[in-house]
């Protein structure tokens, strides 16, 4: 049995592309590997979700009414620090084994961690068409997708398009 931790800030707050393959990704594999433990790590506090339409939508509770499916929220108080320290902390007293960054990113407080970690790369198309994106945004969206590769042991591309 493993205990898989996920960066879950899209499957919380889109109803479309990211959100969509984060929630049928731990959806499927609830389904078909019903023995291990899915832990949601929710970027917000639970007051301010409940307050929002696609955290509410039968979409998001298909995943997180799962028995094998738990959720960490951000605490109201305290949000930055908790999420430099507290999830690792979280981690090691859930034994996670490893972490899946699910929307191109993984967290620096994760970095640490010593478990595997595993990144899903979506889209690049910052990279081929930089007019449709903020000038201020280029370079921080680079330089995150870099820095979030390079600390990832695994990386998935959804697509051949963002593989090549």
């Amino acid at each position: 049995m493993l205990t898989i931790a996920y960066e879950a800030k899209r499957l919380f707050n889109s109803l479309t592309g990211f959100g969509t393959y984060c929630r049928t990704l731990v959806f499927d594999l609830a389904a078909f590997y019903d023995k291990n433990e899915y832990v949601l790590y929710a970027a917000e506090p639970y007051s301010e979700l409940i307050r929002t339409d696609t955290f509410n939508s039968e979409e998001v509770k298909r995943v997180t009414n799962l028995d094998t499916v738990s959720v960490v929220y951000s605490p109201r108080q305290w949000r930055t620090l908790w999420k430099l320290f507290g999830a690792r902390a979280d981690f090691r007293s859930r034994n996670v084994d490893v972490y899946h960054g699910l929307t191109q990113q993984i967290r620096y407080s994760i970095r640490g961690a010593r478990i595997p970690k595993i990144l899903t790369v979506h889209d690049l198309i910052y990279k081929y068409y930089p007019e449709y994106v903020p000038d201020s945004e280029l370079e921080v969206f680079g330089r995150q997708l870099k820095s979030a590769c390079e600390a990832s042991d695994r990386i998935i591309a959804v697509s051949e398009s963002t593989k090549n």
